[in-house]
């Protein structure tokens, strides 16, 4: 127990010591304040829609549980870290000659990563009642302060989503020694939680939807549906029926996985491997293996534009087989199959009446129900690309290779563009299917093509040039994700900062409507326009993840902003001046033609008219 203790104290001073911890706890808190604060009626132009008052205990389960759903990044970045860090400082064998059992050293890092995660957490009821008490609140939609109505969820829902949610990944980046595989199970989640709402929608299948929910909002819906608007004014939920058996399947779940860890760990230096032993060498091919001979290879330098080109589309190569080989990728591609199907199968009949899967019902499900899942995937493996040398501890060897930024920039993000090409590829091959299996073969090909590749997918490459810019321009990996969490909740607050116009967000357009008779017209030309001004925006971007992108160890801020000032220069300074004059031309035409042209109202004054 001793060492139990202490292994934890080390835990808990190493996390209060990092700078991170403190950066959550400050986002989490300012993002929950400023939210339940807007709901509440502080600020002017914001209305939210609700039946009851914005701090009922309902509301306020709610927000917390989407909340601690935003912040699987955080346990994922606090958990996996307490796994993985001694294998990636290497200084594992050090703990590992230590006495103490495995099982302790085990535990004691599981405990004080969920306990640090826990800590991190409490910002969110804490803001909320802070919240509460701001005097610029509509008091009309006030209701009584309940204190258990803040704790209830944290404890009951917030809480048990760490312990479950760490057990799963902990053994899995302290067995594989890779932080990459903890994203697959975030992203495994993920679907289960869509999965699970796609259920809700049938009655039939509501109870198993709400259980395989590994987030408990749907076991949580389901349970308050019926009640009356007194009742989720001030009644607090209560842990009975789907909302306890949900909590419990899942935390059996996560012991399970910790059970593993236990009876798989080793204090050893090889990573365990799950499903196959190293096949041993025999006789002889140990001795052929002895007596190959090393030579030293000669080759003549050459910096020429044609050597640059072949050096790019080597690097290309080589990167985008390490990202398509990658067992990870494939299970996450196959795991998104797997939930479209669940999906489509719930979209054949409407009200009782079996339905035809046209191409443009099946695209418009398959777009929409995977678009969380691409931008968990973008956001997760843009730090796993940018980082990946890095980790490897084989960064500084290829920083010292005689090739320009450009050249492993492009390369990187041709892999990183590509991953979501391939997905989209794989739920167009799936809806089809699901279209044949339905008897349905009016296929549409062309349909998908257009949809899913030159709509969606140019979105997404936008979506991978920005978050490759956070990774180079941050200087931590998770600090990354964060900010790219960050930014995709700006975008759904953005009209309470007053960014109401669709100039100033960034990859978005007006959306095209499909027909049958007219097809895409007559968005075309505007949708054309918008992603030529996005695709002016991500040139610059790329511009400044040139300048930013990191060769060599111990740079600081200050030093890199430096080095970025001096690579600002020749063709870089040309290209930049000239993508960003094009980009405010394009944005000049586009306000004349929504704003000059026609008249523009913010949402508030087109809610007045209504």
């Amino acid at each position: 127990m001793t060492h139990f203790l202490e292994i934890v104290r080390f835990e808990l001073k190493q996390g209060f010591g990092r700078v991170s911890t403190y950066v959550y706890a400050g986002v989490f808190f300012g993002i929950c304040f400023f939210v339940f604060a807007a709901f509440g009626g502080a600020f002017e132009g914001f209305t939210a829609t609700t039946n009851v008052y914005f701090n009922a205990p309902v509301l306020i389960f709610g927000m917390m549980v989407a909340f601690a759903f935003l912040g699987l990044i955080v346990t994922s970045g606090v958990v996996a870290n307490a796994a993985y860090k001694d294998y990636l400082h290497d200084t594992y064998s050090l703990f590992f000659t230590q006495p103490v059992s495995p099982v302790v050293y085990l535990l004691g890092r599981y405990s004080g990563a969920v306990l640090l995660n826990a800590v991190i957490m409490l910002s969110l009821p804490i803001a909320m009642m802070l919240a509460t008490f701001l005097p610029m609140l509509d008091q009309a939609r006030l209701g009584p302060f309940v204190l258990w109505a803040y704790w209830h969820p944290y404890f009951i829902f917030v809480i048990t989503n760490i312990l479950f949610f760490g057990a799963l990944i902990f053994p899995v980046a302290l067995l594989t020694r890779r932080m990459l595989p903890t994203y697959l199970v975030a992203i495994g989640l993920i679907a289960g939680y869509l999965i699970g709402g796609s259920l809700m929608s049938d009655i039939e299948n509501e109870k198993f939807g709400a259980l395989i929910d590994p987030f408990g909002m749907s076991a949580h819906s389901l349970e308050t549906e019926d009640w009356t608007q007194a009742e989720k004014n001030t009644r607090i939920p209560p842990v009975t029926g789907l909302v306890l058996m949900n909590r419990l399947i899942w935390l059996g779940v996560g012991s399970l996985f910790m059970g593993l860890a236990v009876w798989r760990f080793r204090f050893s230096h090889a990573a365990t491997v799950f499903w196959k032993k190293k096949r041993k060498l025999t006789a002889e091919e140990t001795i052929e293996e002895s007596q190959i001979e090393i030579g030293v290879v000669t080759s003549e330098q050459s910096f020429t534009p044609s050597a640059r080109r072949r050096q790019l589309l080597d690097q290309i190569r080589i990167e985008i087989k390490r990202a398509v080989r990658d067992p990870y990728f494939l299970a996450i591609a196959m795991t998104g199959a797997l939930f479209l199907i669940t999906v489509l199968r719930m979209q054949t009949s409407m009200y009782g009446v079996k339905t035809l899967p046209v191409t443009r019902d099946v695209m418009i499900a398959l777009s929409g129900g995977f678009g969380l899942f691409m931008i968990i995937l973008i956001t997760f493996y843009a730090g796993q690309i940018v980082w990946r040398e890095r980790e490897l501890k084989v960064d500084q060897v290829v920083d010292t290779l005689p090739i320009p930024n450009w050249i492993p920039i492009l390369s990187k993000l041709a892999a990183l563009a590509l991953l979501p090409a391939i997905i989209l590829l794989v739920l167009m091959v799936t809806g089809m299917i699901h279209q044949t299996m339905n008897g349905f073969t009016d296929y549409q090909v062309g349909l998908y093509l257009q949809y899913l590749f030159l709509i969606d997918w140019t979105d997404y490459a936008l979506l991978c040039v920005l978050a490759m810019t956070v990774q180079s321009v941050v200087s931590h990996k998770n600090l990354g994700h964060l900010i790219m969490i960050l930014y995709y909740l700006t975008g759904v607050f953005s009209g309470l900062l007053g960014f109401n116009h669709i100039i100033y967000q960034y990859g978005e357009y007006p959306i095209p409507v499909y027909s049958d008779m007219n097809g895409f017209e007559p968005y075309v030309w505007t949708t054309l326009v918008f992603k030529i001004y996005w695709a002016l925006m991500a040139v610059v971007l790329a511009i400044v993840t040139n300048l930013f992108w990191s060769r060599g160890t111990g740079l600081t801020l200050k030093e890199r902003w430096s080095m970025a000032k001096g690579r600002f220069g020749g063709t870089t300074r040309t290209g930049a001046f000239v993508a960003l004059a094009l980009f405010i031309g394009v944005g000049g035409y586009i306000y004349y033609n929504t704003n000059i042209l026609n008249d523009y109202m913010k949402p508030v004054e087109r809610e007045r008219l209504t």
